[in-house]
């Protein structure tokens, strides 16, 4: 029953301090219990596996869940996971809807929190294991890679918002961690709930994460970044082995591109950030997705790779992105003249990099 429930949405991305925010909400016992609930991973930690597969069944157990006594509700999602959950209109199903936009001032702070998280697996400053987590090492093109990602994902939701003509709650990380009461009483205020609503300190477990090494981290990114000569670009450029690509050479040299993994996880950021028109086609090793399309572009079997002259093949699959280029040395190296991953499309590209960057992927010329 949705009867009297009112709520908001939080539209943020990761490293926007979102589960503190979440925290502090919950805490109050008065402005719901937000989370992650398009995330079935936050969902398990949670010890609530049992929600429904379908999303609409999932959506309304969410409302449920997530509200307060006072039928107040709380969501809190991410671009990804919005562009994964697939029913139309759904955000017309949650009643007296509100939305909260929480975004981070410090842009290059949120990249490199979110390189350490990946390296680390340490998602929360309450996250333990019996296992010490792995050394988290100074990776400049994963910074730059989660950098091009967060700020896309950011101008993504301002965009959403200026679309539809919504004027949402602004909340920067920053602020949250200066005045979490005001930050609170932002969001009361703007739902209406006259009762007071004070933070619980006794229901908070979560902390700001931040050390030295993050500091130090950022010190070498700017010494090896900074060039104000240089304005960052809407496109992604590819990186080609010098070994491949002269400097006399045309776009129509590249030859195709072609990527390999169809998965949910690739459709959205190769929508996000590449020209749909410079890809060929996709190949994956799942036999049932052969014949359909990703993105309206073929999905072939890992053979189609044999009809190629000299491709480059893009993974998108972080997962299996060893085992998928131990196939391609194995069985298409006359065909394939580079591999690339998702890291490899840097944004924007490094000082020592940048007269080397080839043209954007747009420029390479589409055969089907």
């Amino acid at each position: 029953m949705t009867d009297g429930l009112r709520g908001y949405l939080i539209c943020t991305m990761g490293r926007s301090g979102g589960n503190y925010l979440c925290e502090l909400l919950s805490s109050t016992g008065t402005l719901g219990h937000p989370t992650e609930y398009f995330n079935p991973d936050t969902l398990r930690s949670l010890g609530m596996p049992t929600f429904a597969d379908d999303p609409r069944a999932r959506l309304q157990q969410a409302l449920q869940v997530s509200a307060t006594e006072n039928r107040v509700y709380g969501l809190k999602i991410h671009p990804g996971q919005f562009d994964h959950f697939t029913y139309p209109n759904w955000i017309n199903d949650l009643p007296q809807l509100k939305f909260i936009f929480l975004y981070r001032d410090d842009l290059l702070g949120q990249a490199l929190s979110f390189a350490k998280a990946e390296q680390t697996g340490t998602w929360k400053s309450t996250s333990r294991s019996s296992v010490p987590p792995p050394q988290a090492v100074y990776d400049e093109a994963q910074i730059r890679a989660r950098l091009g990602d967060l700020v896309l994902d950011d101008a993504r939701w301002r965009a959403f918002f200026a679309r539809n003509g919504l004027t949402p709650l602004r909340v920067s990380y920053e602020a949250v961690v200066a005045d979490p009461q005001a930050a609170v009483s932002a969001v009361a205020s703007m739902l209406g709930v006259r009762v007071d609503a004070r933070i619980d300190p006794t229901k908070l477990r979560l902390s700001v994460q931040g050390d030295d090494e993050s500091r130090a981290w950022r010190e070498q990114f700017l010494r090896d970044n900074a060039d104000v000569g240089y304005l960052d670009s809407n496109r992604i450029p590819l990186r080609f082995d010098s070994e491949t690509r002269s400097d006399d050479s045309t776009p129509g040299d590249a030859g195709s591109v072609v990527v390999w993994g169809a998965g949910s996880s690739a459709q959205t950021i190769i929508r996000q950030r590449l020209d749909l028109s410079s890809i060929s086609y996709f190949v994956d090793s799942d036999k049932q997705k052969h014949g359909k399309t990703c993105l309206g572009l073929p999905i072939r079997p890992p053979e189609a790779l044999e009809d190629e002259d000299s491709c480059v093949v893009l993974i998108s699959s972080v997962k299996y992105e060893s085992m998928i280029r131990s196939q391609i040395e194995r069985q298409f190296a006359s065909h394939v003249r580079q591999v690339l991953s998702l890291d490899d499309l840097l944004e924007p590209p490094s000082r020592a990099t940048r007269a080397n960057v080839s043209p954007i992927l747009a420029d390479v010329p589409r055969s089907r």
